[in-house]
């Protein structure tokens, strides 16, 4: 039986942010650089949020706090993950509701998130979190190499 606790990452879960990280096929990156307060350089505030069973790390989400023009602060939510044997049992929903929380806390009117169209999983669990489709894009590529 699972007894979920969704809590802020720290300098300790360094290593278990990137084992979700992989699970959920995201690139590397320097993990550390995330979990300081506020890049000053752009005004951003990013939070890692574990989903902690016991000892162990089911799922993260991160949220990053910023300011857009003269909007006011706005929340964007990226890179939640779930490991595979524990999905489908309202983890994810868990972690999207402590990220609303987060936003909330530090004054921010709007949470925003990208998905691809191919992940009908994730969009389910938007649209019942209440996310609605804003507008959707392309991502263009051009191969420059001779």
């Amino acid at each position: 039986m699972i007894s979920l606790k969704i809590r802020r990452a720290t300098e300790k879960d360094v290593d278990a942010i990137s084992r979700l990280d992989n699970a959920g096929e995201f690139e590397e990156r320097m993990i550390r650089e995330y979990l300081c307060s506020i890049d000053k350089s752009r005004r951003e505030k990013t939070v890692i949020l574990l989903a902690i069973d016991g000892e162990n790390a089911m799922g993260k989400a991160e949220v990053v706090i910023g300011k857009r023009g003269d909007t006011g602060k706005l929340g964007y939510l990226r890179k939640i993950v779930v490991i595979p044997e524990q999905r489908g049992k309202g983890i994810a929903t868990a972690l999207a509701e402590k990220a609303f929380e987060i936003c909330r806390e530090e004054g921010a009117t709007t949470l925003d998130l990208h998905v691809t169209e191919d992940n009908k999983g994730a969009i389910s669990l938007y649209q019942k979190l209440g996310f609605k489709t804003r507008h959707k894009e392309l991502h263009m590529r051009k191969e420059i190499t001779e």
